[in-house]
C-alpha cells in the first residue's frame, strides 16, 4: 500500500513540474471597421484558401470576430514576449493568405511572410498593423482593424 502512495505522490510531483505557466493570455480579435459586410478567409496559399480555408469569417459593418464568437481563438505568452510577433510568427505560421471579399468580390489580399513593417504599412502580416492592450491583470486583446482604404482590389 505504501509503494501506492508513493508512486501516486511522485507521479503528481512530476507531471506538476512540467506544467508550463504563462504570464498573459491573449484573445484575438478581427474588426472590420468598413459600411459593408466582409467575408475573410485565411489559410496555407490562395488556391487552397479559396477553396479550403482554415478560417472562414463574416463581418458585420463595424462589428468584430473574437474568441467569444467560437471562430478565433485564444493564446498564451510569457512577459517580455511581443504578444502580436508571437502570435503571428509562432501560433499562424502556417497561414500565409488573407482574403477579404465584399459582395463576392476580392478586395483585398495579405500574403505572409510576418514582417516589422512602418506604422503607414497597414497589412495583416505586418507586426505594427496590429494594437495591443491589456483587459485584465493577465490577459488581453490583439486586434486587427480592417479600413475602407484596404478594400482597394478590383474597383
Amino acid at each position: 500500500m505504501l509503494k501506492w502512495v508513493i508512486s501516486i505522490y511522485l507521479l503528481v510531483l512530476v507531471t506538476g513540474c512540467f506544467q508550463k505557466k504563462y504570464d498573459y493570455r491573449y484573445f484575438i480579435r478581427v474588426k472590420n471597421n468598413t459600411k459593408d459586410t466582409l467575408r475573410i478567409l485565411m489559410g496555407a496559399d490562395k488556391l487552397t484558401t479559396v477553396a479550403h480555408p482554415i478560417y472562414r469569417l463574416l463581418i458585420e459593418p463595424n462589428d468584430s470576430i473574437t474568441e467569444y464568437d467560437n471562430i478565433l481563438y485564444s493564446f498564451k505568452v510569457n512577459e517580455g514576449l511581443k504578444p502580436v510577433k508571437y502570435h503571428l510568427s509562432t501560433d499562424w505560421n502556417f497561414m500565409d493568405t488573407v482574403l477579404v471579399y465584399r459582395n463576392d468580390t476580392l478586395k483585398c489580399e495579405w500574403v505572409a511572410p510576418a514582417y516589422d513593417g512602418e506604422l503607414d504599412d497597414h497589412n495583416f502580416f505586418n507586426y505594427n498593423s496590429w494594437k495591443t492592450w491589456l483587459i485584465k491583470d493577465d490577459e488581453g486583446i490583439i486586434m486587427f482593424t480592417i479600413y475602407p482604404e484596404d478594400l482597394k482590389l478590383n474597383n
